[in-house]
Order: C-alpha cells, then sequence, then structure tokens
C-alpha cells in the first residue's frame, strides 16, 4: 500500500459545525474508496502568505491515508475542486 497526504484550507468564516462537516466528508470519501486512514492532523487557524478569495487566514486540515492505488486521488481532487 501507498501512503498519501492531503492538506487543505478551509474557510474561517465558517461556522465551527460546517468546517467539521468538510473535514469529515473528506474522511467518508476516502474511506468509501477503501483507503485506510492513518492520521488526521488538526493544524488549526493560520497565517496565509498571501489572501486568497480575499482572507489572510484559514484552517489547515491534513490528512495522512493509505491506498492500493491512485484511484481514490482523483475522486478526492475532484470533490475539492467543487467545494
Amino acid at each position: 500500500m501507498k501512503q498519501y497526504e492531503i492538506t487543505f484550507i478551509i474557510d474561517p468564516v465558517l461556522p465551527g459545525d460546517e468546517s467539521k462537516k468538510a473535514a469529515t466528508a473528506y474522511e467518508k470519501l476516502l474511506k468509501d474508496e477503501n483507503c485506510t486512514i492513518v492520521n488526521v492532523d488538526d493544524i488549526g487557524l493560520q497565517q496565509l502568505a498571501y489572501p486568497i478569495k480575499k482572507r489572510h487566514s484559514g484552517i489547515y486540515k491534513c490528512i495522512e491515508f493509505q491506498a492500493e492505488n491512485g484511484a481514490a486521488i482523483a475522486k478526492v481532487e475532484l470533490a475539492m475542486r467543487r467545494d
């Protein structure tokens, strides 16, 4: 099995429930694709090096997982682009 890592930034303006739902949605998507979640790291609120959509900070999340092949990567990437 290969090990992968996804780090993403959540808008800090979202309520606490919405930011948790975003992270758990990606975890569920990975589990549905038969990936094994190794570690979920809530890095927290960090300043951005440059503004993204007029925001100067963001909530960082990191998910480490194992997968047999890279098929799940395309589905997670598509879900992230939609969000």
